[in-house]
């Protein structure tokens, strides 16, 4: 079994599995998977990395609601398809990249990030509920 990356971490942390991200990317945003693989390499001492992919991960958000929003008329399935288009690049060019033997580490819970999403889902649909029903 190989060490992990930083010698000061004695045993494996626990992560979050390459399909809970991907998951999360799909279900709800590419930085929502990205915040969770952040925190995976935060946790497994690749802090430089982590910021990176951070940073793919708003830029990409950021870009993908700009084009989905283009059109008069935004497509519920546009936005699908860059969920997808987003959490394939987190799992095949960082995931996989600096987590290549995920079976090494335990698997961490979901239960804090799916409660958060669910969480900022609500919130935002509320917001829209309250704006749309003041503007009519």
């Amino acid at each position: 079994m190989e060490k992990p990356i930083d010698e000061n971490i004695e045993t494996y942390p626990p992560i979050y599995t390459k399909s809970a991200v991907s998951g999360f990317a799909i279900l709800f945003a590419p930085i929502f998977g990205g915040i969770m693989l952040m925190q995976n390499l935060i946790d497994i001492g690749r802090k430089r990395d982590a910021n990176m992919v951070l940073l793919f991960s708003i830029i990409y958000t950021v870009i993908a609601a700009f084009i989905i929003n283009i059109p008069e008329k935004s497509f519920t399935s546009l936005s699908l398809v860059f969920n997808l288009i987003g959490s394939q690049i987190l799992i095949s060019l960082f995931f996989k990249k600096h987590i290549p033997d995920e079976t090494i580490y335990p698997k961490k819970k979901i239960w804090k990030p799916l409660i958060i999403g669910i969480g900022l889902l609500l919130i935002i649909f509320l917001a829209a509920f309250f704006v749309s029903s003041y503007i009519n």
